[in-house]
């Protein structure tokens, strides 16, 4: 998979971007292609990036749609237009901050995807950005950990498969 970003919003942007990103794979197809953050242009840009983007999957040029750091207010948005609703929303999940983009918010974009048969996908979900505190080091995640002898991690992303959540981990090295 591969992603457009807010300042390659636009038809005409978004064609040179994705035929350049084509090329650069050496491909004729992607088999997902995400929408990175809605980004600080207009609903009407956004809703023609997203149109566009339809078009290619119809093409055959893109096999699932997805986005990435959307909260509930623009995947609200966004399914209001979308023919073809996104397959999968990319967000930061960890036991702390449950696919929300927002510090501290009660929205749940989770439920959204349950209802609307899109996958959550849960990216950094061992880091502890956007706070400084790791989940991994939490004293209660050490204590679950410690009881079924296996790693914080290890307890952390098991957590996630549980919930239903599709995880890329991260790694600094």
């Amino acid at each position: 998979s591969t992603m457009i970003e807010s300042e390659d919003f636009g038809e005409t942007n978004a064609r040179t971007k994705f035929e350049n990103q084509l090329k650069d794979l050496q491909t004729d197809y992607l088999d997902l292609y995400m929408v990175h953050g809605p980004g600080n242009v207009s609903p009407e840009l956004r809703k023609e990036t997203w149109k566009f983007l339809e078009s290619l999957y119809e093409q055959g040029k893109i096999k699932a749609l997805g986005v990435s750091n959307f909260d509930l207010y623009y995947l609200n948005e966004l399914l209001s237009y979308a023919l073809v609703k996104p397959s999968v929303v990319q967000n930061k999940f960890d036991v702390y901050h449950q696919g929300t983009q927002l510090k501290f918010s009660k929205e749940d974009v989770r439920d959204l995807c349950v209802k609307n048969e899109i996958v959550m996908e849960a990216y950094s979900p061992l880091s502890g950005w956007p706070f400084a505190f790791r989940p991994y080091e939490d004293p209660h995640i050490i204590q679950i950990s410690e009881i079924y002898k296996k790693t914080p991690a290890q307890i952390i992303l098991r957590w996630l498969v549980d919930q239903g959540v599709a995880v890329i981990p991260r790694s600094s090295n």
